[in-house]
């Protein structure tokens, strides 16, 4: 069983592997010269790993597994750099690379083994804006419909960074939003009757 005791020494463990895996990714890169600042690729973990945690988070993964995943999202990232095309944010990209992380995730684990966050099962949430209902509410629809919302309204990514994130276009981005608004909607009023 996890206790805060032992996840914050597991985060803590997670951020020192992290460190390392930065120094000899600067290593790598300054003898292929792929970087032009030393710290470059430290930095820009340090800017995007919250939001890829809260990412895997918000989508249900325990702490425990998201900062495990959140790990192989930056390690792939280090990896693909030269992939990156600039079609939206480096944000974006990074959220996009977590999603394919996830996505793989689940499919090796099978849905039904993952443990998933506590959150209240929707008949469970109560009325009101608490940040437990919202959640509850979030837990209960569809995943394609609940990554959208993430990324448009948790990790406030734009249209576009989002439609690049998950490889779709604009049109299909606000259309999955007003999809997933409904959705959204439409579990909050259940939970409140």
């Amino acid at each position: 069983m996890l206790t805060p005791e032992s996840l914050t020494g597991r985060l803590r463990a997670s951020q020192r592997i992290c460190g390392i895996v930065c120094h000899i990714a600067r290593s790598y890169c300054h003898l292929w010269g792929d970087v032009e600042k030393p710290g470059s690729i430290e930095e820009s973990w340090k800017l995007h790993q919250h939001a890829v945690f809260n990412f895997f988070r918000r989508m249900g993964v325990m702490p425990a597994d998201a900062a495990d995943l959140s790990q192989e999202t930056f390690l792939r990232a280090m990896r693909g750099a030269r992939r990156y095309r600039g079609d939206g944010s480096v944000r974006a990209w990074v959220i996009g690379i977590a999603r394919n992380v996830l996505r793989e995730w689940l499919r090796r684990k099978g849905r039904a083994e993952v443990a998933f966050a506590d959150l209240p099962e929707p008949e469970q949430v109560q009325s009101g804006h608490d940040r437990a209902s919202i959640e509850g509410v979030l837990a209960s629809i569809d995943h394609d419909l609940r990554e959208v919302l993430v990324m448009r309204f948790v990790l406030d990514l734009s249209s576009r960074d989002t439609a690049v994130a998950l490889g779709i276009s604009d049109d299909a981005v606000r259309q999955r939003v007003v999809r997933a608004r409904a959705a959204f909607t439409a579990a909050w009023e259940d939970s409140d009757g």
